[in-house]
């Protein structure tokens, strides 16, 4: 017997995967979605919370993006190893509150959490993912702390990465200097290897 299909399912198959292949994403997963340029990869993925039931699923919807030139650069001087630079989650909100979950449970649901998702994507979210692909735009984003899913460590590392690779030598020695501020007890080590690897790199 053929499996039924459940509502976000069926929403991803109707209207999610269609809709996102206009903008460039491909399905990588059942549902996940990616868009892959020169220098990055993009990732779209609706997550099912472990509190779903069988009768009702908790879906948020994660955006991650990675840039392979500052994956090198990282990886070059021995900074963090991290699977994205950039991760954030859509959210509505409602009534004065931010949510970033949604319940669906039938067709109607299914229905509410797509526009919800579609208005906050299309265009200023696609636009965004779009900036956060190139080196410029992700240093752009990073330089003025806005919320990117990275501790401080994370962040500067992946800022003073990005800027060395635009050539902002000034910058660079601005956001190693924060970094080593922001360094904790179990960052120190890596921090330290991190910034006189830079600033070797930087003499060379």
């Amino acid at each position: 017997m053929t499996a039924v299909a459940s509502p976000l399912e069926s929403l991803i198959k109707n209207r999610v995967r269609p809709w996102l292949r206009l903008h460039g994403y491909e399905p990588s997963s059942p549902s996940g979605f990616t868009r892959t340029t020169d220098d990055a990869k993009v990732h779209i993925d609706l997550q099912r919370s472990r509190r779903s039931t069988s009768e009702l699923t908790l879906v948020t919807v994660n955006l991650t993006v990675r840039v392979q030139s500052v994956t090198d650069r990282l990886a070059r001087n021995e900074g963090p190893t991290l699977e994205w630079h950039w991760r954030r989650r859509v959210e509505v909100v409602e009534g004065g509150r931010a949510s970033e979950w949604w319940g669906v449970d039938d067709e109607k649901t299914a229905n509410v959490f797509f526009d919800d998702v579609q208005r906050a994507l299309d265009p200023t979210g696609f636009l965004l993912l779009e900036k956060l692909s190139t080196v410029p735009g992700l240093v752009d984003e990073l330089s003025h702390d806005r919320p990117s899913g990275l501790t401080a460590v994370q962040r500067l590392s992946v800022l003073a990465a990005g800027q060395s690779i635009v050539g902002d030598s000034e910058a660079v020695s601005v956001t190693l200097a924060q970094l080593r501020a922001s360094a904790t007890p179990a960052t120190s080590e890596m921090v330290s290897r991190y910034l006189a690897n830079m600033v070797a790199s930087a003499r060379r």
